[in-house]
């Protein structure tokens, strides 16, 4: 097929298993699974239940010392550095790394960007009073480790410690508060002494400077609560230049556009052609805002809630040109009016099988069982770590493994028109795009997300053949 095998595809590291969940005041919760059936008092008071723990192991964290290993016997989420550490090293962490490249050259409609869902609302930064039903436990900089590539901030104009006296001791923040309008202005309430955003932004550019993270592109969602106030979005712009001047993909200068629609059709190989590795979505604003943040819309669908069946939303939605976003919300105060939601290991496979970009997490953590989910390519524990010199091809089971290139098989071959066929004669590896030029199709190829991926798997089932390679590598 051209080009090289699996050995220069693959940094391997040793093969540590991710950290395993510990029992834990967590455990009450699960015990609250018999009563949730109870529709008022059962969900909010396993809620409740699973708050406390929560706040319990967030006050832990904050002492020095009792991080490891108590901290994580109270809520069951071992964020440590030792637990993180572990990921790295892990099969799971090898996996994504690798299935990231395989999009890269697809338009962002296309492509996986895992996600968190108020990625800054954690219990990671300095106490507040969003932070005290926050979404999330980990840094930034953790979450990125994980591989999140897409991180939502949403920002706020409200008096802060870090404030400007000459505007009224006002900053630009991260908060999960909510804008109500008074006769003295807007309040931002649940604002208080929150991170502001340009200490956020450089941590998340310490994060892509580092040099195993060169070629790594983030989608930057900056949720726009700033009050249409042209001092609070220029504030926000000084602080984009601050950290991030060099690396962002601007919109481009159109008099007639002034707030341009963020483009999914353009892939992460062209914004890191163009020396840029960050996109920034939002909302419309004043000032030079609009000169850094494309809208989300038109091309952006997103929703939350616990459920999500594939083909329903298929049917509704283009997933070819839209960017698609589904996350979770785990707060206290979303449960108690009815709004909270939480996606299982099961969904979150569902919607990367289905070809959702954002798959959003709440409450992500190194245990997390949901992470493998994001795995929509290699088998468990493949490609082994002595993989070097072997070809992948997809097996029965829809998911790809590694094996000698010169095994004849059958060839995954990309038609004119994108679908997928499989020759009718098996050949080693190396033959395989010649096998698929011959047939008329277009070449061998190896699928670009988890619908595509589907989509393979169902042409070779027609096809009545188990394994086929796949150009990976090429």
């Amino acid at each position: 097929m051209g080009g090289a095998a699996l050995g220069l595809l693959i940094a391997l590291a040793p093969l540590t298993p991710t950290p395993a969940r510990a029992d834990s005041g967590d455990d009450l919760v699960e015990a609250c699974a018999p009563v949730t059936a109870v529709p008022e008092a059962g969900p909010r008071a396993c809620k409740s239940i699973e708050a406390g723990t929560w706040l319990a192991a967030q006050s832990c964290r904050r002492v020095d010392g009792l991080r490891e290993p108590l901290c994580p016997t109270l809520d069951g989420r071992p964020v440590h550095e030792s637990a993180m550490a572990a990921f790295e090293a892990s099969w799971l962490a090898r996996a994504l790394a690798l299935q990231s490249r395989l999009d890269r050259d697809v338009p962002l409609a296309q492509a996986l960007l895992p996600h968190t869902h108020n990625s800054a609302n954690s219990t990671a930064y300095s106490p507040s009073v969003s932070t005290l039903d926050a979404n999330q436990v980990l840094s930034l900089t953790d979450q990125l480790r994980l591989g999140i590539r897409a991180i939502e901030i949403d920002v706020h104009w409200t008096p802060n410690p870090s404030g400007d006296p000459s505007n009224g001791l006002r900053a630009v923040v991260q908060c999960h508060g909510e804008p109500v309008a008074t006769p003295a202005g807007t309040l931002h309430a649940g604002c208080s002494t929150d991170t502001p955003l340009v200490d956020l932004l450089e941590e998340v550019r310490a994060w892509l400077d580092r040099p195993a993270n060169a070629e790594e592109v983030l989608l930057l969602y900056l949720e726009n609560a700033l009050d249409d106030d042209p001092v609070a979005h220029d504030t926000a712009v000084a602080a984009i230049e601050k950290t991030l001047d060099g690396l962002v993909a601007q919109p481009t200068a159109d008099e007639d556009e002034d707030c341009q629609p963020l483009p999914v059709n353009r892939s992460k190989q062209q914004l890191l052609d163009a020396g840029t590795r960050v996109l920034i979505t939002g909302n419309c604003g004043p000032g030079g805002w609009d000169d850094w943040v494309f809208d989300r819309y038109p091309s952006w669908d997103e929703s939350g809630g616990s459920t999500f069946h594939c083909r329903t939303e298929r049917n509704l939605i283009d997933f070819e040109t839209t960017l698609v976003r589904r996350y979770e919300d785990s707060t206290w105060l979303s449960a108690m009016v009815g709004a909270g939601s939480h996606r299982d290991a099961e969904t979150m496979t569902e919607m990367v099988r289905c070809g959702v970009n954002l798959v959003g997490f709440d409450q992500l953590h190194p245990g997390d069982d949901r992470l493998p989910s994001l795995v929509w390519s290699w088998r468990t524990d493949e490609p082994a770590v002595d993989a070097v010199g072997e070809c992948a091809a997809l097996g029965a089971d829809a998911r790809f493994f590694a094996d000698d290139c010169a095994v004849p098989r059958r060839v995954a071959c990309r038609t004119a028109n994108g679908d997928w066929a499989v020759t009718s004669d098996a050949v080693a590896w190396a033959a395989g795009d010649d096998a698929c030029r011959l047939a008329g199709h277009v070449g061998a190829a190896v699928p670009v997300n988890g619908w595509d991926n589907s989509g393979l798997r169902e042409a070779a089932d027609l096809a009545e053949v188990s394994e086929v390679w796949l150009a990976y590598g090429q």
